[in-house]
């Protein structure tokens, strides 16, 4: 498993000053051919694939490719349950809501808020309540802008294709 892909496994560039990188690369792509007929499988793993290497990403090295979206509400409500949970927190938060107020928001970033809101409630000695993890929801930053957004739809349109079940795609799994 190759997590951050992206710092190991940068598009090769052929010039004097990429040398070192272009060689790790190649042995890369070397000792990755053909894993899946030795029993082998590699995971590649980036938030950032746009800059891998292609020649990683093609038939033979990386046969399956998934893109794991942002978390949707139903998933994002699961994961302030998750993060709540063994928590000194009110008995009757309100999950709904808070999932519906972290639209785009990635799991770290919801992680994030919990915590916040955890240590601010330790300081005014009182539970996690709905009210001070709403009010830790507007302090935090959101960790994916539009942009990004719109780079990862574009990343799944290219290697996924439509989501249909045909040759030239996969469907989504995340």
């Amino acid at each position: 498993c190759f997590d951050e892909a992206d710092a190991i496994m940068p598009q090769r560039k052929g010039t004097p000053q990429s040398q070192h990188t272009d060689a790790e690369v190649n042995e890369y792509l070397k000792q990755m051919d053909k894993c899946s007929e030795r029993g082998i499988f590699v995971f590649v793993i980036s938030n950032i694939p746009h800059i891998i290497d292609t020649a990683i990403v093609r038939s033979g090295r990386c046969d399956i490719h998934v893109y794991v979206p942002e978390p949707d509400k139903i998933a994002r409500k699961s994961l302030f349950e998750l993060f709540l949970k063994n928590r000194y927190s009110d008995s009757n938060l309100d999950f709904d809501k808070l999932s519906s107020l972290t639209e785009n928001y990635t799991a770290s970033d919801i992680e994030l808020i919990v915590n916040n809101a955890s240590h601010t409630s330790a300081l005014r000695e009182v539970k996690i309540s709905t009210k001070i993890l709403i009010e830790t929801i507007g302090k935090q930053r959101i960790s994916l802008t539009p942009e990004q957004l719109k780079e990862y739809q574009d990343f799944k349109k290219k290697f996924e294709g439509d989501g249909k079940d045909n040759n030239n795609s996969r469907n989504m799994i995340g």
